[in-house]
């Protein structure tokens, strides 16, 4: 996978996707995500936090600015860095495309734990230990006093250094 993309509309449905989107969802175990057009884009982006930088971001685009920043898309055996490029459309329409930059193998599958206030970066996927954000791969080490706790979900937001990278409120 080199390069995904996905179209929404001014009302933010899912327009179009493109390059190698289905190949993607199918390598990474999501055939439903296969058939996403006709869908509500907020039906896929997790978190208040990141629906409201995901806003902000839109706002800018739809004025007419391009935004471009960086981001980790990791599968359960993998580590991805890769690049977004958000950019308008006509008629307030807005182009997603998605470029890999980088892969390696994760090296330690990281365990998530019931740990009161676990948040994990949407973009470069760090997590904050109390005032620390570190890579899956530290956390999990960071955590490992944990390990008998029951697995929970993960409220996901956004970091400080993200936020300064993308001029959006470290929302919480």
């Amino acid at each position: 996978m080199h390069y995904i993309s996905y179209d929404i509309g001014p009302d933010d449905i899912i327009t179009a996707v493109g390059g190698e989107w289905e190949l993607f969802a199918l390598e990474n175990g999501a055939p439903d995500l296969v058939s996403v057009t006709g869908s509500y884009l907020w039906e896929f982006i997790a978190g208040l936090a990141t629906r409201e930088v995901y806003r902000e971001l839109l706002v800018r685009v739809r004025r007419g600015d391009e935004v471009r920043f960086p981001f980790r898309c990791d599968g359960p055996d993998i580590i991805r860095e890769m690049s977004m490029m958000i950019r308008p459309l006509e008629s307030g329409a807005v182009r997603f495309e998605s470029f890999l930059l980088a892969t390696k193998p994760r090296m330690v599958r990281p365990r998530m734990h019931a740990v009161e206030g676990l948040r994990m970066c949407s973009w470069c996927k760090r997590v904050a230990i109390g005032d620390e954000w570190l890579y899956p791969e530290f956390a999990v080490e960071a955590l490992a006093p944990f390990e008998g706790a029951a697995d929970t979900a993960i409220a996901h937001g956004i970091c400080p250094g993200c936020a300064a990278m993308l001029s959006v409120s470290p929302a919480r």
